[in-house]
């Protein structure tokens, strides 16, 4: 059975960042017309990353902490809390924080 993702959940925090994940034109039919998603659907527009069977569920989690937990962990932090910051910030504001080195991708 295929599950389907109704738009009307979805918090308009999110919403914020829907043009910025799918791009204006996507964001504002899915978002004027409300039109329900398949999870394929979703997957292939980047709302979630991975489809899978429900008995899969847990075989693909383990997965990918296995692979993040291979990585050096205070490099993970970091990334994670550029990739985070990162988001908040428009390109123009997030490449000056770059080029004044006050967001850095590897350990000082």
């Amino acid at each position: 059975m295929v599950k389907i993702w109704d738009m009307t959940t979805i918090k308009n925090r999110i919403l914020k960042k829907l043009p910025r994940i799918i791009g204006p034109n996507k964001a504002r039919e899915i978002s004027l017309t409300a039109m329900p998603l398949t999870a394929e659907q979703a997957e292939k527009l980047g709302f979630v990353n991975y489809v899978v069977e429900e008995s899969e569920l847990l075989k693909k989690v383990r997965q990918l902490a296995g692979a993040i937990v291979k990585n050096k962990q205070d490099l993970v932090i970091r990334y994670k809390s550029v990739i985070n910051d990162g988001f908040k910030l428009d390109l123009h504001h997030g490449l000056a924080l770059r080029s004044r080195g006050l967001i850095s991708f590897t350990k000082e």
